[in-house]
This record gives structure tokens, sequence and C-alpha cells, in this order.
């Protein structure tokens, strides 16, 4: 097919009552209501959501047969309806509804005529005429059906409305139809909802409709653009319709009555040609978002209150597809639509519900004017393809191809497919040009269910006193798949715990759960895990989710620090090296000590670490900078100075031999053969690599078959970019460093055209990444390596306009990320614990990393709301952090530490991150306790955010006494050195010193305290 020219409602049950309809409802007959197989309506519901929990059609059984009145059930089949001249027949998606028991669906074709056919098997019910279509016969208006007076609503292309009775299909209401409006084309589905129909007419006065069930008008509104309505179906959103126009326009009215409520021009808001919007509109409480698309090329998501009909035009975003009618299908953080139209190419695209970046895009055999649909059981998606050879799709919601099937009338004008498809009972329905109906159903066999079950708890051994990590190896043996359910932690006093597996599992598929539990005796438990605990997954088995262990819990033992492993990496003689070691803690919490570095028994350095908790490993970075070639000895010891007591003393130390190799450089320079590729390409292992001033327009990789490469920027204007789909700069050999380089791509505010690339790739170990400036590319920093250290790179820059889609994704073990700045991002923001790649950003594994000394500033960038800065993984810890969240989107996974144990900083001259005298937990902007001791730590609203219990306060310049104020009393005691706060406070000339000068500055109010050196 192709185009053609305030009150508050009632009840529902007082509204059907004022119709004069009566209910009798006893103790054993209740009011119908939607059953969870029907499609009652387009695209199921009064908020055009397009979502079903039904089964639906994933091996499907085909060819379908002709239905001959004798097919038996459970068979896909096709039945003719009418044919009209052109490319006219079923222009509506079927509805069905449970009719007296029966699963009947409807068509409204071409000629005027409304069918009715037995869901089941494909035989014909009733048929009935309305009137006969214009010169082209098309029927462009969904039907809806009331299952509280078992009527079908039927709108035509001749301005009458039909009411029918879906049992019979006799005319309920006036045989000739109730007169809407005359000469005019009623051509938007309708919206049912709470005893009245909404639609609206094209072409005639243009109003907007709503009538009751007996066919008694409620309201009418009037275009106030002037565009009339074209397949643009009404949202009921809470106390309010809203609908869009075919002058770009939407409307926001009560539908009780039809007052106004909001209008907006949608090319003026969001400054783009919209032209006709022909999609309905779909509501989604995510995010309190309406979406729509239109004939401008565009897909939209806008703000929208619930609570007043407002549109908020602050929070939106739009995204360009193409031409497009589809109605968008939001579910899980996405949103689905087609674009292309009729006779054209097209495509399916699934973009972030957050801001509309682009996940995954399908593209079939032609057009997509339908609006898909999703079964949330089946994990698929469902839509049609406008063309000679229209086939309806099913896909996975990840974007990969399941099946399709392309309709005997295919090549002719009678192989078109213009609207979408309805999902029940393990069936879809739709029709074509041709004006056949179609039923797909599954294949038969086994039925299919889930089974869920707890395989094993996996702990042996837990601790008294202290959180324990229970972990639980939960299984479908079913063969079907199970959606999202809860697992449940019971230690024999009730549920402890409890976590969502949110993405489900698949049949035959296993995960593990982890739950939380504090023990509180050393007395055995009985620990029951219970796999969908709150009974939500029809299963096969329901009386197999569940499995027990006895564990009894032992107390902490005393603290002890090891050195668990020292790189082995060759290092470069006559150069600055790192030197990392890895340590942990096998007993209790220690805090305060230090690691020392030894070269052949001679202590060349040493680093502060202000706390390792019990169970945990932690990476520590030392340098050295040899003056000879050779094998060396490292000695690397934690708690060199014996601060801490131990419970075995003569186990802090480990050695590891390695080479020192002789400096051997390179150097590129840009433009002709320059080519940091191709140097890396050439050189040896452990080569340093210096890249001169200038602009490298290259994807670069150092391979894993190449190790000890350092990369170094020779200049303050090196500049690596790249506009192709990918990594800018990977890193997959071991003991490389990255250092000093613009890395960028050219994001103009749309489109990033590295995606899913990151400005840095990093999956190997033992690297370091250091002062990089990364900007404007789909991804920051990508570390899935471990043991690497990530130190003063600057990922984003909100005040310049520069941003990243996703500013870090972390996963992997033992990684220090110390000392950055991430700032802007348009979607995706920064998640400790997660991969990102073509499909968006998802959870993953990530553990033992130091998040510390970091500027987060979450904002958006260039209109783009900002992603969620997610700190998930397990064990981390994430201190000394100043964190800038004005939006609340900033998420603390709970396996995590935000805190250390207050210890006094090594460097008091500097002090933590925000020059107090202690280390505690993070410098959040959106605290607002008080500190009551003056020692910089926040006393009051702790634990903050659920979890941080010593937050930091901001030491003042000048302010030596901790009161909140540079006065006199500051002055006095710089003098007499009496300092209660760090010695940055004082150092107020910034000469690296407390003294009178300093003193005469605070009474003066000169007050110029030292300016970090590193982004942080």
């Amino acid at each position: 097919m192709r185009e053609i020219g305030r009150q508050r409602p009632l009840p529902l049950i007082a509204s059907i009552a004022a119709l004069g309809i009566v209910l009798v409802i006893s103790a054993s007959v209740a009011i119908a209501i939607a059953s969870a197989s029907d499609w009652q309506q387009f695209q199921r519901d009064h908020e055009n959501r397009g979502i079903t929990d039904d089964d639906a059609v994933v091996n499907p059984l085909l060819p379908p047969i002709k239905a001959n009145g004798s097919l038996k059930p459970n068979r896909s089949w096709y039945n003719t309806t009418a044919t009209c001249s052109g490319f006219a027949g079923i222009d509506v998606t079927p509805i069905v509804a449970d009719v007296s028991g029966e699963d009947i669906v409807f068509v409204h074709v071409c000629n005027g005529e409304v069918w009715a056919f037995y869901a089941e098997n494909g035989t014909l019910k009733w048929k009935n005429t309305t009137q006969p279509g214009p010169a082209f016969g098309f029927q462009l208006a969904t039907p809806a059906y009331s299952s509280l007076t078992n009527r079908l609503f039927v709108p035509t292309a001749k301005g009458k409305l039909f009411i029918l009775n879906a049992s019979t299909g006799s005319k309920v209401v006036n045989s000739s139809g109730i007169s809407v409006c005359s000469n005019c084309q009623l051509n938007t589905p309708v919206t049912y909802y709470n005893g009245r129909v909404f639609f609206g007419d094209w072409n005639g006065p243009k109003k907007y409709y709503c009538y009751w069930e007996n066919g008694t008008q409620c309201w009418n509104r009037s275009s106030t653009s002037g565009g009339g309505y074209y397949w643009a179906g009404a949202a009921v959103i809470g106390d309010y319709l809203v609908y869009g126009d075919d002058k770009g326009n939407l409307t926001s009215v009560y539908w009780c009555n039809g007052t106004t409520a909001d209008e907006i021009n949608v090319s003026a808001v969001y400054g783009v040609t919209a032209n006709e919007i022909r999609s309905s509109i779909t509501w989604n409480e995510t995010y309190g978002r309406i979406y729509f698309t239109s004939k401008g090329g565009y897909c939209y998501a806008l703000g929208f209150d619930r609570s007043t009909g407002k549109f908020n035009t602050a929070d939106k975003w739009k995204r360009n597809i193409g031409y497009s009618t589809s109605t968008p299908v939001v579910y899980d953080g996405k949103v689905y639509a087609g674009q292309g139209g009729f006779g054209n190419n097209g495509k399916l695209y699934c973009l972030n519900e957050l801001n509309g970046s682009v996940i995954w895009t399908y593209t079939p055999n032609g057009g997509v004017q339908s609006s898909p649909v999703i079964s949330t059981s089946s994990n698929t998606l469902y839509f049609t393809t406008n063309c000679d050879h229209g086939r309806v799709y099913c896909l996975y919601l990840n974007g990969t191809y399941k099946w399709h099937f392309e309709t005997f009338q295919n090549g002719t004008s009678r192989g078109y497919v213009l609207q979408g498809v309805a999902v029940s009972d393990d069936r879809i329905f739709f029709g074509n040009d041709g004006g056949v109906l179609y039923a797909i159903t599954e294949k038969p066999g086994a039925p299919q269910k889930p089974d869920l079950t707890v395989t094993a708890i996996n702990n042996s051994t837990i601790y008294n006193g202290t959180y324990n990590i229970i972990t639980a190896t939960v299984k479908n043996v079913g063969n079907g798949s199970a959606g999202a359910f809860n697992v449940t932690l019971n230690d024999g006093s009730g549920v402890v715990d409890e976590e969502r597996v949110s993405e489900g599992l698949d049949a035959g598929d296993q995960t593990q759960v982890k739950l939380l539990w504090t023990p509180t005796t050393t007395n055995s438990y009985t620990l029951t895990v219970t796999a969908d605990s709150g009974g939500d997954i029809p299963e096969w088995n329901e009386s197999n989710n569940s499995t027990q262990k006895t564990l009894t819990p032992i107390e902490i033992p005393p603290t002890d620090l090891v050195v668990s492993q020292v790189c082995d990496g060759n290092l470069t003689n006559g150069t600055a090296n790192e030197v990392f070691a890895v340590i942990r803690n096998d007993g209790a919490d220690a805090s305060g000590f230090n690691v020392s570095l030894e070269v052949n028994g001679v202590e060349v350095d040493k680093a502060f670490v202000p706390m390792l908790h019990f169970r945990e490993s932690q990476l520590v970075a030392l340098h050295w900078t040899p003056t000879s070639v050779g094998s060396v000895q490292l000695n690397v010891t934690v708690d060199s100075d014996g601060q801490i007591a131990e419970s075995d003393e003569l186990n802090n130390m480990t050695s590891q031999n390695v080479n020192v190799v002789s400096r051997v450089t390179v150097t590129v320079n840009p433009g002709g053969s320059g080519s940091i590729q191709n140097a890396i390409t050439s050189a040896a292992n452990d080569t340093i690599i210096l890249v001169n001033n200038g602009t490298y327009n290259e994807r670069i990789t150092i391979p894993a078959s190449k190790s000890g490469i350092k990369l170094i920027a020779n200049g303050s204007n090196v500049v690596i970019c790249n506009n192709t789909a990918g990594d800018i700069v990977t890193v997959e050999g071991n003991y490389c460093k990255v250092k000093g380089f613009k890395i960028n791509s050219s994001w103009g505010g749309s489109i990033y055209p590295n995606f899913p690339g990151a400005g840095i790739n990093v999956s190997s170990d033992w690297n370091v990444i250091a002062d990089n400036y990364i900007y404007n590319t789909s991804g920051g920093i990508k570390l899935y390596g471990s043991k690497n250290l990530v130190r003063c790179n600057v990922v984003g820059n909100s005040s310049a306009g520069q941003a990243c889609l996703n500013l870090m994704a972390i996963s992997g073990d033992c990684n220090a990320i110390v000392k950055n700045r991430f700032d802007g991002d348009t979607g995706f923001g920064f998640r400790l614990g997660g991969v990102f790649d073509s499909t968006g950003i998802r959870d993953a594994r990530a553990s033992n990393n130091t998040i510390r000394d970091n500027n987060f500033t979450v904002t958006g960038v260039g209109g783009w709301s900002p992603g969620k800065t997610i700190f998930g993984g397990d064990p981390n810890l994430v201190f000394n952090n100043i964190i800038n969240d004005t939006s609340n989107k900033v998420q603390l996974g709970r396996l995590n530490w935000y805190f250390v144990d207050k210890v006094a900083v090594e460097n008091p001259k500097w002090g933590n991150v925000v020059h107090g005298p202690f280390y505690g937990g993070n410098f959040w902007l959106n605290y607002t306790g008080t500190d009551l001791n003056n020692d910089l730590l926040g006393d009051t609203g702790v634990p903050h955010m659920g979890y941080d219990y010593h937050p930091l306060i901001k030491a003042l310049c000048g302010d030596v006494d901790g009161d909140g104020g540079a006065d006199i009393d500051d002055a006095i005691a710089i003098i007499f050195h009496n300092i209660n706060t760090c010695e940055w406070a004082a150092d107020v000339n910034c000469d690296y010193g407390a003294d009178i000068d300093d003193a005469i500055a605070i009474i003066f109010h000169q007050l110029n305290c030292c300016d970090p050196a590193c982004p942080a």
C-alpha cells in the first residue's frame, strides 16, 4: 500500500453507567478484562507499547496452509478476504480478542468489509459490510475491541464509525454507521481506553474525536495547526491524550473532555524540518518520555509530565534515521523503529533510549513502514516490509536475524505489507495488499518452558563478622527461555539478600549470582539459595528452585601482607621505568603502610598504601631509572617499615630478576611516509617510538607479538585522529606505554565516526596509559586487560564542547586508574565493570581495581544528557576522587569499597584530592553533611550515597585551623606552625613553604595556593 491524499475523568464503571449500560456483578460474575494473550488494538494497548509477554514464533511452521474450514489446530494458515484494485487489501494491523472463550482475529479490508476468523485454524466466523471504500479502496484505521461490552469499533475511509457485535458481526448502533464527518477519511488507529474510543480524520474538518462505547460523541477538537491526522494514533498517558498531526505539531489534551493541556511544533523545538507525523505516540515510564517518528526523517524522544500534561522540551533527543511512519517500540533501554517507504529501501533501527545513539541496524528487503512489536518471553522482535516481495521478519532483540517469510503474492502489487503484526498465543498475524490474512505459528514439538535450578553454592570458607560474597550457580535445565527473575539467600533467620537476574536465562544456560551475607557468630548456618523466589516464571518443575549448604564461619585471621607478583618485563636503561607489583592481604584490614623497591639490595623507591582490605589485592607502581644494562634483582617489600603487626613477618618480600636493556629510539614525523603504525611494525621489542608534533590520520595497533613498545608524544601537539569505525589506538602487547597524545575522532554533535571504537583500547597487561587527551571519540578508554596504570589522562572536555559517548569501560583486574579527569559524555557515562561495543554498554567482571585521585564531572555535552557513572564489579576500591554529579547519575555497586580508614596523607604539603590532611572517602559535590571535629572528613549524613563513611570536605586556601575561613587566627597559626589542616592551605603564596610571608598574605587576603600538576 502507498500513501494517498479540565475535569477529572470518571472511573470506568461510572463512565459506563452514565451511558445507560447496565452491568450486573455478582460473586461469580466479573467484568471482562483484556486477556494477557489478546491484541485488542493497534500496538496492543492505549500507550501503543507494542510489547507482549506471550511466547511468539521463534521456529515457524512453514509454509502456511490455505484455511478450508477443517484445518487442524496449531497449523500456520492463510485466508483470502477481499481484493481491490491497485495496492489495496489489508492495510491495518489485525486485532485479536477472546470472544466467548475463542480467540478471534479481526481485519478491516479495502472494500469496507470486516472479517472475523478463528485464530486457531483460519475458519471464517463472520463478515459484515460497513460501506464501499473510496475509489482506491484503502481502509487505514486499525479497529479496536472492548472486552467490557464485546464490541468492535471500526472507523472508515468514508467518515463513518461502525460499532459491531464481536460475536456476530451485527451492527449495534445505526446500521448505516455513525456519521463522524462528511467527505473525509478516518485514517488513524483507534485508541480504546476507559469506555471511550479516540481517533482523528485526515482531510475533512481535521479533528480528533472521542466517542463513548454506545456511539455518543464525548467531544471533538479541531486541529490548531491545520494539519490532519493520518496514521497518527493517540496515546493515553495519565489524564491526557497525546497525538501528532500532518503539520508536525504535538498536542496534549485531557482525554475526558478534549481541553488542551499543551501543544508544540516539533520543527521549532528540535530545529529540523519534521514534516508530517505519521506514527502513533509511544509512552515509556523509564525516562518519562514519549517517542514518535516523522516523514522528515527522525526518531524523537521528548519528556512528558504525566501529572500536568506538559511537554518537557529540555529533555529531548532526535536521531536522523530517514523517512519514517513507524511507531517506535521501547523496551529494556532500547528504542526500535522502522525506516523507509512504499517500494523503497529501509532499515530497522535499534537506538539507545537514553540519548538516541545507534546501537545496531538491520537492513531487510524493503521499506519498514510497519511498527515493530516485541515478545519479551521469546526475546524477539517482528516487523514487515512494504515492497512487492513483502515479508515478515523475526529478529532477536540484539539484532540477530532469526527467520523471515515472504507472502505467496510476492512479485506483484499484492505482495506489499504495509502494517505490522499482532502477537497472540504463539502466533503472529498480518495481512498484505492482496487481501490475504496470514497466521504463522510455532513449529510443533515438545512444549517449551524454562526450569530454573540452583546447581551449587560455591563457597567453602566463610568468615564471621565481615561480608561474604556467596556465589551460587543458577542453571536453566528446561527447554524454554526464562525472563528476568530474582534469586534470594536465606541464612535460616530469613532472607538476607536478593539479586535480580535482569537478562533472564536461555534454555541450557547458567549464570553465577553473587549474594552478600555477614554472619554474626561462628555457629553453623544452613544457607538456602532460591532461584525465581517470587514465582514469576512458569516452569516445568516448581519444586527444584532451591539448594542448601551448611557452612561454619571462622574468625578473620590476623593481618598478613604479601607481594603476590612483581612484573617481569624488561626495563630500559637511562629511562624512568614503572616497576609494577601486586600486593595482597590475607588477613584483617591494614591501613597506612609503605611498599619499597630495592635493586640489588639498595632501596630506590617507596610508595604509600592508605589501605588494603582483607582478601583483596592492589597494584602498586614504583619507579626506577637504571644507569647500566644487564640482569638485576628487584626486591619488592610490603610494609617495608614494619608499621603493621602481622601473623607472618617473614613473607613480606618477593624478588624478581629482570633485564635492563639499552635505550633504543626511533622518531616519526608527520607527512610523507611518516606512519606511527609503520614504526611499530618495524620496531623491535622495548623500542621507544618518539612521535613529533603533527596530525597522524591513522589507526594504530601494538600487536600481541610486540612487547615493551613505548609510544611517546615528542611535543605538545601530537594528534592521532581517525574517522573510521573502530579503536584509534589498540594495545595488545604487554609492558607497553602510550603517553602524551591528543587522540580524537570528528564527532560533530551527532554521529561518532569511529563507533563503537575507543580512543585507546587496552586488552593486555602491565601497560601505562598516561598524559593523553582523548575527546570526540565513541569511547574514551577501554580497559579490558589487567595490572595496567592509567594516569593523568583527560577524557572529554565539556567546557570545550568535547565529549565521548562512553568515557571509560573497565573489565579487568588489579588496574590502577589514578589522577585522570573524566568530563562530559553523551549517553554511556563511565563504567567500572563494563564492556562497550556495538550493542551498547553492559556489565562485565572487574575486581581489585583502584580508582583514586580522579576528577569526575558528570555532565552532558551538545544538548545530550549524560549517561550513568557506574562503579560496578567487585570488589574494587574507589576513594579520594572528586565526583561532581548534579544529575543524580552516579550509581555505586554494593560490592565495592568507597572509603579507607582515616589515614594521614603521605604528603602533607599537598594533602588528599581536595587538600585535606587525611585520606577517607571521596569528595562529593552533592554532600551536604558537616565536619564536627575540623579534620575535613564529613561526620553527619554518613554513609553518603549509602557507602561512603568518610566523605571528604574541601580544604580552603589559608584556612589552616580548619574552621571554614581564612583570618587572623590562621595567620597566627602559621607563625607558630600550629597547622591543623594540610600544609597546602598554609602555603598561600605557593612557594612550597609555610612562613611569615604566608601569614602576611592571609592578612591581606592574597590567597594563591598551588594548583595541581595533574588533571585531578
